[in-house]
């Protein structure tokens, strides 16, 4: 899939493994399933930060189910959270890595990690961020471009957390 391996162009921070693994945490590389806040397509996003992320990176029209105004919204996203997290372990606000707080911001926001120091210490932020990173030994070794083959992801991939109850 070009857009994602192109995700290292956009964003270095958040290249080619980062954007697989949240791919398939978020949708398991589906794109037909719509969150029940109105998230949708393959990297879906809050319809509010599509919005602010979003561009035409295809075919002359912004949206959540092109495959690379998705994608690409889904880097430039945390892509301005690296920004932040950075930033705010240079001025002694927050600990930890770049790779921990990013998913961390995304999931829980970034005041709540900046409150917390790090990444927030509640079960669902530690899940999140433990989730989003089990598979990045495993992409790395497909060097993130495309999906893995079937039966390469982790056994058990867990529950979307943007889409709690599914419909299609």
């Amino acid at each position: 899939m070009d857009p994602v391996k192109d995700a290292g162009a956009v964003c270095e921070e958040v290249g080619r493994t980062v954007s697989t693994a949240r791919i398939e945490y978020e949708s398991g590389f589906d794109a037909s399933p719509v969150g029940c806040g109105g998230e949708r397509g393959l990297s879906p996003l809050p319809p509010a930060v599509f919005e602010e992320n979003g561009e035409d990176d295809d075919n002359d029209e912004v949206s959540a189910l092109g495959a690379e105004d998705s994608v690409t919204a889904q880097v430039r996203y945390p892509c301005a959270l690296v920004g932040q997290v950075r930033q705010a372990v240079d001025d002694d606000r927050a600990e930890g890595g770049v790779l921990d707080l990013t998913p961390a911001a995304d999931h829980v926001g970034t005041d709540t990690v900046l409150a917390a120091g790090g990444p927030s210490r509640t079960n669902e932020a530690q899940g999140y961020v433990t989730a989003v990173r089990a598979p990045f030994t495993q992409f790395a070794k497909y060097a993130g471009g495309v999906a893995p083959p079937a039966g390469a992801t982790p056994g058990c991939r867990p529950r979307p957390r943007r889409f709690p109850r599914l419909r299609r």
